[in-house]
């Protein structure tokens, strides 16, 4: 679909047209959706970031600037809201080794949430290597 045929249904659906954003929403639900899915990399994920993504596409579309392509702006909105979604499951883990009796940083993993029971990080964090850790803390450092 052409940018002045997007533009012409964006004028419809500001005038209320219910034609019009059904006819937006069918055209621009494949690019949102691989936009989402090139992002995430999880179809799941993607089908439900695509129709958020959507969703806030018609709730800010009267703020729509036509200095930029309709797809410019909404693919804009798309990756800010997938980015944001990344950032909301990611987190850091430090792991710690006994070396010679000193703590030590390894390395630092950034790990989605969901990843945090799978069995090789559990293995990678023994108990018994966490407690050798935590025992070389002084009292002030483990508050």
């Amino acid at each position: 679909m052409k940018n002045e045929e997007i533009l012409q249904l964006v004028n419809e659906i500001k005038q209320g047209n219910k034609r019009a954003e059904s006819k937006l929403y069918t055209n621009l639900y494949p690019f949102i959706n691989l936009m989402c899915y090139k992002l995430v990399k999880n179809k799941e994920d993607a089908e439900d970031l695509t129709s958020e993504s959507i969703i806030k596409i018609f709730q800010y579309i009267n703020e729509y600037n036509t200095d930029y392509t309709f797809l410019t702006w909404a693919g804009s909105i798309t990756k800010n809201h997938c980015l944001n979604f990344l950032r909301s499951k990611s987190y850091k883990i430090i792991e710690l080794t006994n070396k010679n009796d000193d703590v030590s940083i390894v390395e630092t993993y950034t790990l989605l949430k969901d990843d945090i029971f799978d069995k090789s990080v559990n293995e990678r964090f023994g108990s018994y290597d966490i407690q050798l850790c935590l025992n070389k803390l002084k009292p002030i450092e483990k508050k």
